[in-house]
């Protein structure tokens, strides 16, 4: 039986202030974002948060994250687009659904609380490009899901 990796491309940007992030609201600002701040266990800029900009752009969705508005003093916010841009909306939307629910399992950042199914994920490599921080270059699928206990 034949496997076929899905290959997800995310180019990251320098980190951006909050303020700076909120002003994103184009037809090309949406896709996953990193959260980077203090911490009072893990200590000073570290990975907090990975949040996805899906159905509203990036600024629309940092505006409204609850977690953002009670730490916005410390934070410095990282955004990662999906390139090349798929030509539907509803392949876009799922790509960065999955690039953020296989980004969550492979870190556990301290502030996110849920972590989403990721057995369909099994055949994706989430490929981190630019300024990806503390993220790993590379994040397979297979790994991720094998290693959960």
């Amino acid at each position: 039986m034949e496997t076929r990796i899905e290959i997800i491309n995310i180019m990251w940007e320098d980190p951006l202030t909050l303020d700076d992030a909120k002003k994103l609201t184009g037809d090309s600002d949406y896709g996953v974002y990193q959260c980077y701040g203090d911490h009072p266990v893990y200590g000073p800029d570290v990975l907090l948060y990975i949040g996805m900009a899906l159905k509203q752009t990036f600024g629309k969705t940092l505006e409204r994250d609850q977690f953002i508005g009670k730490w916005k003093k410390c934070i410095q916010i990282y955004l990662g687009r999906i390139e090349p841009k798929p030509t539907s909306d509803e392949a876009w939307n799922d790509m960065i659904a999955r690039a953020k629910n296989l980004l969550l399992h492979a870190c556990i950042p301290a502030y996110n609380v849920r972590f989403p199914d990721v057995d369909r994920h099994k055949e994706l490599l989430v490929l981190n490009w630019g300024n990806y921080r503390s993220l790993l270059p590379a994040v397979s699928g297979y790994r991720v899901i094998e290693k959960s206990p």
